[in-house]
């Protein structure tokens, strides 16, 4: 079971104590934040189909035992470096479009709740080239979308 749940077990206990929950934060670091900034960088100007399957390739990579347990250190992993864009000056530092964050929001709200992605729980790389074991689907984007 994934993290996403302990956050959406306290949110529940709190809605149940009459506490408001508060809409996701924009703030730097924060889940929305590094999600939408990573569809900016990897599919910001492509469709809202490609910027959710690349949001949830970096889900995926968070539950699974081959990468780090949070969306920060999946995203900001240097060792080996998973997502250039971070560490060159690239586009992940450009303000996201509103679509990139409405299409962040909806599939983070998503894994919360359910752990689920929009792509099965194996598909762990995407990438102009194919990686890992197979190719899941290439998009009409150009990308591939590669199990784990």
């Amino acid at each position: 079971m994934h993290k996403g749940v302990t956050v959406l077990a306290l949110v529940t206990t709190l809605a149940g104590l009459g506490v408001k929950s508060q809409p996701m934060s924009r703030e730097v670091d924060s889940d929305l934040f590094n999600l939408a900034h990573l569809m900016m960088a990897e599919a910001g100007y492509t469709d809202s189909k490609e910027r959710r399957m690349t949001g949830s390739v970096l889900l995926n990579r968070v539950d699974s035992d081959k990468f780090p347990n949070t969306i920060s250190e999946c995203l900001y992993q240097k060792d080996p470096v998973q997502y250039s864009t971070v560490y060159d000056g690239g586009p992940f530092w450009m303000e996201p479009t509103e679509d990139c964050w409405k299409d962040a929001e909806d599939p983070l709200s998503q894994w919360y709740e359910t752990g689920d992605t929009d792509l099965p729980e194996d598909v762990l790389y995407q990438s102009r080239s194919i990686q890992g074991t197979g190719t899941y689907i290439e998009s009409d984007w150009g990308q591939y979308f590669c199990y784990g």
